[in-house]
């Protein structure tokens, strides 16, 4: 914290509240309107595939050979799964004598509790109250309705004392005044209602689903903590489900997503994603693991069976895609020939069109060209590469460009470059301006730090540099 403090309180002078002067950004927001036209030759390799003779086997392994990294598989692992869910404990129920005594001990749930319909009046004196309920036995108004109410409830509002009288009178009377935090209260009882719950009988599968739930968790529960403890002790995957008598599924060789090479049908359940995340994550000599599914799936014991290092895939299984591929570098090999052909005849002063013509063979016609400077960032990849070519070359140069994507070259010739202006465009001056300022902070921070160290002298030990890399690293040991 302290070093952390020190730089900002060092640099923060420096780099804050970075300037760019409007002059500067000017002349780079004119650089950008700059606009330049060009023209653009096509040789495009899939026009030769078809020419291309047939592949040898020994073409074709020599291929294989040379460009194996192409054909990579990342490395694969067989795994051992072992789910430990519902099936394992399906067995467990609760038993007749556990239901009782749960009915028993909840009966305040299932038997109902009785309620009354109560209207109150509250005095602030004994006097006011007798007042209050002599009106109430002679037909006057009872106060005001309190709805159905439990005694807990009436308890919880008006006390203990105010309950016990209000429901210890029968339907119709008026008791009171009782004496509470709240004043001196008079209650009338309106209406008695029974309690509505439910005999044993009637709540038996309801009390027996949640038992049984309960207990088939519990014994879930236990069953992990067994096989974790021997796993712990110990014991292999094989031993464990064994003793648990737990069915496993062995997967084919898959990679870190779950497919299969050799069996495209195979598809790992979506809820064994944690599993294979660990089965990845595991050495292969590594103990098996117990992992937690989600949404209450349960549980899998996880083990790596057997490890397929990343290889070539063998050129049996993928002969054709490795035909395909010759086919297409012999077929740009050609395309790269004949555009430099023709980019040699262009550099040398010939019309772009009339080395197109001279190549020999039927190819598209030369295309022109416009862009401006401030569309390179603009453009997609497949358009970038020609825009940074055309405005890489002076007027009337011209150059061989390679399509980012194989797909064949193009000769660009840059035959006018108009010089930008943007002094009638104030907003991109200002934008240009904005976009400076953000990296200036960091630049002018960085030319802080350099005069700092040049000033004080500071230099790098790269011996220890380089043997503190090697430590972190692990590099050669």
């Amino acid at each position: 914290l302290g070093g952390a403090l020190t730089t900002r309180l060092l640099l923060a002078p420096a780099a804050a509240n970075a300037r760019i002067a409007v002059g500067v950004a000017t002349a780079y927001a004119s650089m950008l309107l700059e606009q330049r036209e060009a023209e653009v030759a096509i040789v495009p390799a899939q026009m030769f595939a078809g020419s291309v003779p047939e592949p040898s086997d020994a073409d074709l392994q020599a291929f294989y050979k040379q460009s194996g990294a192409r054909y990579m598989v990342p490395e694969q692992r067989v795994l051992s799964i072992a789910q430990i869910g519902p099936d394992q404990v399906g067995s467990v129920a609760a038993s007749e004598q556990e239901i009782a005594a749960y009915y028993r001990v909840n009966q305040a749930e299932y038997g109902g509790k009785s309620t009354r319909v109560l209207s109150q009046a509250i005095a602030q004196s004994e006097s006011q109250g007798r007042a209050l309920a002599q009106r109430a036995r002679s037909g006057g108004s009872p106060g005001t309705s309190l709805g159905a109410k439990t005694r807990g409830e009436l308890a919880s509002i008006a006390g203990e004392a105010v309950a016990a009288a209000a429901f210890g009178a029968r339907q119709g009377e008026v008791v009171g005044p009782i004496r509470s935090d709240l004043g001196w209260h008079v209650i009338k009882i309106e209406d008695v209602r029974g309690a509505t719950g439910r005999t044993l009988a009637q709540a038996h599968d309801e009390i027996a689903g949640l038992l049984t739930a309960n207990k088939r968790k519990e014994a879930l529960t236990d069953l992990v903590t067994r096989v974790e403890d021997q796993i712990m002790d110990g014991a292999s995957f094989n031993e464990v489900v064994a003793a648990a008598k737990i069915p496993v599924t062995t997967t084919p060789a898959i990679n870190s997503a779950g497919a299969s090479r050799s069996n495209a049908s195979f598809k790992l359940p979506a809820e064994f994603a944690p599993a294979l995340k660990t089965g990845f994550a595991m050495g292969p000599d590594e103990d098996a693991e117990i992992v937690t599914l989600p949404d209450d799936g349960g549980y899998v014991v996880v083990a790596v069976d057997r490890v397929i290092d990343s290889a070539p895939a063998p050129l049996a299984e993928i002969k054709a895609r490795v035909r395909e591929d010759w086919i297409q570098r012999k077929a740009n090999d050609r395309a790269r020939a004949i555009a430099s052909e023709i980019a040699a005849k262009v550099a040398r002063g010939t019309a772009i069109d009339k080395a197109m013509d001279e190549a020999g063979v039927p190819l598209p016609p030369v295309q022109p060209m416009s862009a401006r400077r401030l569309q390179i960032g603009q453009a997609n990849a497949d358009a970038a590469v020609p825009l940074r070519m055309l405005f890489t070359l002076t007027q009337g140069k011209s150059r061989l460009v390679a399509d980012p994507k194989a797909r064949g070259f193009m000769i660009i010739k840059t035959n006018k470059i108009v010089p930008g202006n943007a002094m009638n465009n104030p907003l991109l001056i200002a934008q240009t301006q904005s976009e400076f300022q953000q990296s200036a902070s960091n630049e002018l921070g960085q030319q802080m730090l350099a005069a700092m160290k040049a000033d004080q002298g500071v230099k790098r030990n790269e011996e220890k540099i380089t043997a503190a890399k090697r430590r972190i690293t692990g590099a050669g040991q």
